[in-house]
């Protein structure tokens, strides 16, 4: 589609790819049954030499390939679709209050929006501010864009260490820039009422609308993808002149240095004698948009809406001359439980279908943009034109099915996705981002190779793997309630112990199911969960598995956990009490 720039899978010759298919495909039932005929030979060497070249069996094209048999009435559904029910959920979102109902219920409001978030504090310090903390963002590239490499490591890096926005290398992250430009993520839930310049934070999720209808508007907007980008192209800039930038820096410096009387000084004599000279350095805006589940989807599947959207900001084509330096749209994206997830999305993982009704349905794959300008600058940017700097980062859990819904139809992973779905209390048993730096360390490598070739792209997907396996969670919640009745001093709880003794051959199987499954030395199955942002549609299968392999593995496994839970003397501690930590967010 208009606007996108996909990565492609590699080709394979059709026979490899039918014979890699065939053996992922048959390994569950392999070991279903127990046995399995011996593979050709010919077809096993052909495996063996050609399976390394993918990550995964597809034979489906790359999203945006296929045409819209439609003929563009899938679209214009769509888009009349998504008008009503803009109007319908505008209309209920500014008439209805629950919180009025409930006062008059003789409901406490405040109790049950607390009850609703949990720990306030708990978005930035466990999972925005670890997860973005983890994210290193080089300006030096964009200020030498700007103002030449001398400048920038003589004058602004020096600064900005100074200030302590960046490192000696002008090296910073995502968390410390929000902070800069006034998004104090310390009190998430007064976000939406921030009265800053330039800084619009955008929220869509139904867990929005609702606190919305609390009364606690964060910023909401409905999850659609036509209404987000509305929201996002009518974000308002600031207008930052020369003289009102070199004071703002000089009263960050006044703050930095305290006790010099001739920074003061300096910025009153800067303003009287230029006040009137020197025009708008650049127009900059920050429109933060928070989505989760069907409102992080209208926000990926929006954004092509607002790179169209470009030539009409302040310096694109159709806006005519903009200030000095033209328009910059800062656009961190950050999408949690997203259908649109190229790999694993509920939605995305029929992209094929969608797109013959020509509906979009994955992540883009963002860069950075311009439109109109004097001149064209590295990195995408553009002298005195409308530039837009997205960041997309993509959360995702484990076996969630609106955003890691199996690859194929291995019974066992569908199964897990749908007990994920009915019982996600697995994921108060343990997430963690323990592997998010080595999820993220492929991925900024990457990152690194485009701007070597002049391209400043950011998207970043991780995954947060769970303790447990959510197929086992009616287990797990029956020794839950043994232990609260026995009062947790039983010895050996015998459903829980049940439940660890399946979890090496459930998780196994169930692993089975994604294109990024690898087989380890000790018979395990893990998954390596770095090929989230490549397009992989349903029925696509992994590679390099060996079928007459996993029944064996499988009972080995079986074997093993039930040594070490009922014999070894050493078993498996008892994961927390997802009953008991219900009313608590769970700990990463």
């Amino acid at each position: 589609m208009a606007g996108r720039h996909r990565a492609h899978r590699q080709n394979v010759r059709k026979f490899a790819k039918k014979a890699t298919a065939f053996s992922a495909a048959t390994a569950t039932a392999t070991a279903l049954i127990g046995a399995a005929p011996a593979p050709e030979a010919n077809a096993a060497s052909v495996r063996a030499a050609d399976a390394h070249l993918v990550a995964a069996v597809n034979q489906w094209p790359s999203p945006g390939q296929l045409p819209d048999v439609t003929a563009g009435l899938g679209t214009f559904g769509s888009g009349l679709t998504q008008t009503v029910l803009d109007a319908i959920a505008r209309a209920v979102a500014e008439n209805l209050s629950l919180a009025a109902l409930a006062r008059a219920a003789g409901m406490d409001p405040e109790s049950l929006l607390e009850r609703l978030v949990g720990d306030p504090n708990f978005l930035v310090d466990s999972v925005l501010g670890g997860l973005l903390g983890e994210v290193p963002i080089d300006l030096s590239p964009v200020l030498e864009a700007l103002v030449g490499e001398i400048v920038t490591d003589l004058l602004l890096i020096p600064v900005l260490q100074a200030l302590g926005i960046t490192d000696a290398e002008g090296v910073t992250d995502l968390l410390s820039l929000l902070n800069l430009v006034g998004l104090d993520l310390s009190d998430p839930l007064n976000v939406g009422n921030l009265d800053i310049p330039g800084l619009n934070v955008l929220t869509a999720s139904p867990i929005f609308t609702l606190l919305k209808l609390l009364g606690t508007d964060l910023g909401w907007a409905p999850s659609l993808p036509n209404s987000v980008a509305g929201e996002i192209n009518g974000s308002e800039y600031l207008e930052v002149g020369a003289v009102g930038l070199l004071t703002t820096v000089l009263d960050r410096l006044t703050e930095t240095l305290p006790g010099n009387p001739l920074i003061p000084q300096l910025g009153l004599l800067i303003e009287a004698l230029l006040g009137d000279v020197l025009p708008d350095v650049t127009h900059l805006r920050v429109p933060v948009s928070v989505g989760i589940g069907m409102g992080a989807f209208a926000i990926a599947t929006g954004y092509d809406q607002v790179l169209a959207d470009l030539v009409n900001q302040p310096g694109g084509v159709n806006a005519g001359a903009g200030p000095l330096l033209g328009s910059i749209t800062v656009l961190p994206m950050l999408l949690m439980l997203n259908p649109a997830r190229p790999n694993g999305g509920a939605l995305a993982r029929f992209y094929p279908l969608f797109d013959l009704l020509g509906i979009d349905t994955v992540n883009p794959q963002t860069q950075v943009s311009s439109s109109g300008g004097l001149m064209q600058l590295p990195f995408g940017l553009s002298l005195g034109g409308a530039n837009i700097i997205p960041v997309l980062i993509d959360v995702g859990v484990a076996y969630h099915p609106a955003s890691d819904l199996a690859a194929w139809p291995n019974p066992f992973s569908l199964a897990n996705n749908l007990m994920a779905l009915v019982l996600p209390t697995y994921m108060l048993r343990g997430l963690t981002l323990d592997t998010v730096p080595e999820q993220l360390g492929g991925q900024i490598g990457d990152a690194l190779e485009k701007l070597i070739d002049g391209k400043l792209a950011l998207n970043l997907y991780v995954t947060l793997p769970s303790n447990t396996q959510p197929l086992l969670e009616p287990l797990y919640l029956i020794s839950d309630v043994i232990s609260i009745a026995s009062l947790g001093l039983l010895a050996v709880n015998p459903v829980g112990a049940l439940a660890n003794a399946l979890a090496p051959a459930v998780e196994a199987l169930n692993n089975l199911g994604y294109t990024d499954v690898v087989r380890n030395p000790d018979g395990t199955y893990t998954r390596t969960l770095t090929e989230a942002g490549v397009p992989t549609p349903f029925m696509s299968f992994p590679s390099g598995i060996n079928p007459v392999q996993v029944p064996f593995d499988i009972v080995n496994l079986l074997i093993r956990g039930f040594t070490k839970e009922f014999f070894s003397g050493n078993p498996t501690p008892a994961t927390p009490n997802a009953i008991l930590n219900r009313s608590r967010p769970s700990r990463f």
